[in-house]
């Protein structure tokens, strides 16, 4: 019996006269193996549970702890009892991580239930004491990239934003083209927006270079749990008298597939998902290095 785990791909990019991000690991890694590597991220308790720092390869797991809400346990016969924890005890939800400190991606082993992209950088940040925020970006395969930037034109470039009312993103770190529609969805009591910008039937081309830094601005977004970004849908050419090219940019996202076998206790042990995100590294190395190189 197995079960299939995606694998996401993300770029750290560390704050001016920070240091590197291998370098954080390691002061966090270096604390002693207590309660000291806990850290409350949001009301979610979430630790380093373990890490290999080899050379260009930092390997390891985070752990979220739940300490409420607890599940029971129940028999097929549909007998049901509680599970016995200790006050100081939780249900712990696993997440294994792949740092390659050369080209500064991250391969993050995605759960739902435990430690996500966006939270894994904010444990280091508060562990870190940092003052200014780590930008994780998530990658695009080459493809789609190399399509953007081959566009000379882009006459349309459609966003559409989802779950805006239950979306907890408002913090010192958001961008302020970001903020902007929030406000506007907030005025408007809508959940849900979508943002075109057009040429229409006049000729010429959208700003493409604001249009990347939009991209780049709302790009911390992508991976929330209630995917507040559905579409973000961008249509050019190449040349002006050049056919029409129209894609959404999401669908490109960087995602591999494992499937893993459950041990006897019925779990995914570490070994097989670390195993499982080095395999999605090796397949993504070639690309990624002609990428970022």
């Amino acid at each position: 019996m197995g079960k299939q785990i995606k694998i996401d791909f993300y770029r750290i990019q560390m704050p001016p006269d920070i240091g590197r991000f291998e370098s954080l690991i390691q002061r966090v890694n270096d604390l002693p193996e207590d309660d000291s590597r806990t850290a409350d991220i949001k009301g979610l308790k979430v630790r380093l549970q373990t890490c290999l720092i080899n050379n260009q390869m930092i390997t390891g797991e985070m752990i979220r702890i739940r300490m409420d809400e607890m599940p029971i346990k129940v028999s097929l016969d549909g007998q049901i009892g509680l599970i016995d924890l200790d006050e100081d005890e939780g249900i712990g939800e696993e997440t294994a991580f792949l740092y390659n400190t050369r080209l500064r991606i991250l391969v993050i082993q995605r759960n739902v239930h435990s430690v996500s992209s966006h939270n894994f950088i904010r444990y280091f940040e508060s562990l870190g004491h940092l003052d200014r925020a780590i930008n994780i970006d998530p990658i695009f395969q080459a493809e789609a990239i190399e399509k953007l930037h081959r566009m000379t034109m882009i006459t349309k470039f459609d966003v559409t934003f989802a779950g805006l009312d239950r979306f907890d993103f408002l913090d010192s770190n958001k961008k302020k083209s970001v903020s902007a529609i929030i406000d506007v969805g907030n005025q408007l009591s809508a959940p849900y927006i979508t943002m075109t910008a057009s040429m229409g039937h006049i000729p010429g081309s959208l700003n493409i270079n604001e249009i990347k830094h939009f991209i780049a601005n709302i790009s911390h977004l992508f991976d929330y749990r209630s995917k507040p970004i559905r579409k973000l849908i961008i249509s050019g050419k190449e040349v002006a008298d050049g056919q029409s090219d129209v894609f959404d940019l999401l669908e490109y996202k960087m995602v591999e597939k494992a499937d893993i076998d459950l041990d006897n206790d019925r779990r995914l042990p570490y070994q097989r998902r670390i195993g499982a995100l080095n395999r999605a590294w090796i397949n993504r190395e070639v690309e990624l290095s002609m990428m970022f190189n």
